[in-house]
């Protein structure tokens, strides 16, 4: 081998330490970005948990008031038409009697 030989070697090798260097680099930056992706995912995995079962009592909550909303339109309504009723009777009542009476 001549000296020419043994500083081309030389001149690879240092390349090849270069390269080899750059690339534990690379990997290192990629876990440490992948480690880092990793925590944001479990993050935003228990943060949309955590969306979604307020989602879900909002939901509930939403339902059973405008369940009970209904139910007291509906005794309103049943209210009012028992009312109507009582006021026909009430109303007729004295016009019935007067009729039998023969006034």
């Amino acid at each position: 081998m001549t000296m020419e030989d043994i500083a081309q070697l030389r001149q690879e090798l240092a390349e090849s330490k270069s390269m080899l260097e750059a690339h534990e680099n690379l990997i290192k930056t990629l876990n440490e970005d992948k480690e880092g992706l990793e925590t944001k995912r479990t993050d935003l995995e228990t943060r949309l948990t955590t969306l979604e079962m307020e989602y879900e009592e909002l939901l509930d909550k939403t339902i059973a008031e405008e369940e009970e909303a209904f139910n007291r339109n509906t005794d309103i309504a049943e209210t009012i038409s028992e009312l109507k009723v009582r006021s026909e009777n009430v109303i007729s009542q004295p016009y019935t009697s007067r009729t039998l009476l023969g006034h």
